[in-house]
C-alpha cells in the first residue's frame, strides 16, 4: 500500500477525502467535499466528486528578471519590513505603508 504524499503549502478544503496512495503536488488547492482518486500536479486547483482539474495557478515566485533588486517579498506581494532592501516601513489599516 502507497502512503499519501501531500506537498508543500497545499490547501485542503473541508471535508475532502484523498484515497491511498494518492500524491498533491506542492501549492496545490483541493475544494471542500473533493474526492481525490488520482494524483495531481502541483499548483494545480481541484474539485468534485471525483476531483477534476479546475486550472492551473501560475507558480508564486517571483523570477530573479523580474526583481532585479532581489527585494524580498511576501506572497501577497508585500515587500517584508525590517530587510536589508531600505527602511521599515509600516502596516495603516492592514496594509504596508513603505517607509518615505
Amino acid at each position: 500500500m502507497r502512503p499519501v504524499k501531500i506537498g508543500d503549502d497545499v490547501w485542503i478544503g473541508q471535508g475532502a477525502e484523498i484515497l491511498k496512495g494518492v500524491e498533491i503536488g506542492d501549492r496545490a488547492i483541493v475544494g471542500t467535499h473533493a474526492i481525490i482518486t488520482r494524483d495531481e500536479p502541483a499548483d494545480a486547483i481541484v474539485a468534485g466528486n471525483p476531483a477534476r482539474l479546475i486550472r492551473k495557478n501560475p507558480p508564486r515566485s517571483i523570477p530573479p528578471e523580474s526583481n532585479p533588486a532581489g527585494i524580498s517579498v511576501a506572497n501577497d506581494g508585500a515587500i517584508l519590513p525590517g530587510r536589508a532592501d531600505g527602511p521599515a516601513g509600516k502596516r495603516i489599516n492592514g496594509h504596508y505603508q513603505p517607509a518615505t
